[in-house]
């Protein structure tokens, strides 16, 4: 029923994922007891907490696979390396302007002390290459055979689950405040408003 492709999709995803968790051990962030011991401190959200990392390994990376599988996506067209380019330009600034200033405030095993980790960049380069493929799901064109319907509405639900794991902490420490909502918000309305636009 899987082809040998999904599952290659499926691994490369789940081995950027876990090459995460290896560094976030290395740095002391794999877990808060693990931050408590080596940094003396478990203010933050470590790993195993981010929401993030759950979303990738069970939600983002069978879509990848699934999509990436169903479709020959036009990967080397002036487009499609157009929007390489920009989303990856996109995930570094926000890596960079935002994660990292915002680690040094609340430290997380992305981005702390000011600066992005190791995990953090393999985490940028992960979703970098996941927003490249997803984005082509609402570009027409971009793919043989043509996107079916049931596939953009498949896209855009599994997506919706991300947007909250995206920003969530498992953590007794962590609100859903108001910057949270209006970034799933956000996320929501633009996945949505591309489905209606793709649709139509």
């Amino acid at each position: 029923m899987f082809s040998t492709r999904f599952w290659t999709v499926l691994a490369l995803g789940e081995i950027v994922v876990a090459l995460q968790c290896i560094a976030s051990v290395f740095d002391g962030f794999l877990t808060r007891a693990q931050m408590l011991w080596v940094h003396n401190s478990a203010k933050g959200y470590s790993f195993m907490e981010h929401g993030g990392m759950l979303a990738d390994a069970l939600i983002v990376t069978p879509l990848l696979a699934y999509l990436m599988a169903s479709y020959r996506f036009a990967y080397d067209s002036t487009g499609s390396m157009a929007f390489l380019g920009a989303v990856s330009a996109l995930w570094i600034l926000l890596a960079t302007k935002v994660y990292a200033p915002a680690g040094a405030e609340m430290p997380e095993a992305y981005a702390h002390d000011g600066y992005v980790t190791i995990a953090g960049w393999l985490h940028v380069l992960y979703a970098a290459l996941a927003t490249w493929i997803v984005a082509l799901v609402y570009v027409p064109n971009m793919a043989e055979p043509p996107i079916s319907s049931a596939d953009v509405i498949i896209t855009s639900v599994a997506l919706s689950f991300w947007t909250y794991f995206g920003v969530a902490k498992f953590s007794n420490y962590w609100v859903f405040d108001t910057s949270a909502k209006i970034q799933v918000g956000s996320e929501l309305a633009l996945i949505w408003s591309l489905t209606a636009w793709r649709l139509w």
